[in-house]
């Protein structure tokens, strides 16, 4: 298989039960690597923020699937919108610290972020050290332990919190 027919098999199966379409997915062979461009169609759903990830490594593996015998370097870019409202902004940044962590974990992929121009992503060190900007929760709420429900969710959060 090559990469165009890959490129047309995946466009061809845009849509339900297929490849999401709000995604564009591209694959092009260069001398020395492959790059491979993830980009946000321009939609208005803001659910791409939360699975281009997720379905930009899905291409991924199916472009491996095809590199394997020419071993090249799989260069991976996420090409997004910028972000307008204040919802956006805290997906993109919810986005680029998944991103970042993809990154840090696969050392044979080279994956860069792009919204406008390239977005650096974290390094290992400012993923795992918060700074002041974030807020951490260090105690939950007390709430009655009356309903089933509410039993449920002091369990949940006592489970999540340690």
């Amino acid at each position: 298989m090559t990469f165009e027919s890959l490129n047309q098999q995946v466009g061809k199966h845009h849509g339900k039960g297929g490849w999401p379409v709000d995604l564009i997915y591209e694959a092009k062979e260069d001398a020395d690597s492959v790059e491979v461009a993830v980009s946000d169609a321009g939609s208005a759903n803001d659910g791409v923020w939360k699975r281009i990830d997720t379905w930009g490594f899905a291409f991924v593996y199916e472009v491996q699937k095809v590199t394997k015998i020419t071993k090249k370097q799989v260069r991976l870019t996420f090409s997004v919108r910028s972000p307008n409202a204040q919802v956006d902004k805290c997906q993109y940044e919810a986005l680029k610290r998944r991103v970042s962590y993809l990154a840090v974990a696969n050392d044979d992929l080279q994956i860069t972020l792009v919204k406008g121009s390239v977005d650096p992503l974290y390094s290992w060190t400012d993923l795992t050290n918060p700074n002041n900007s974030r807020f951490l929760k260090t105690r939950k709420a007390s709430y009655g332990t009356n309903t089933l429900s509410r039993r449920c969710l002091n369990d949940q959060r006592r489970l999540s919190l340690g």
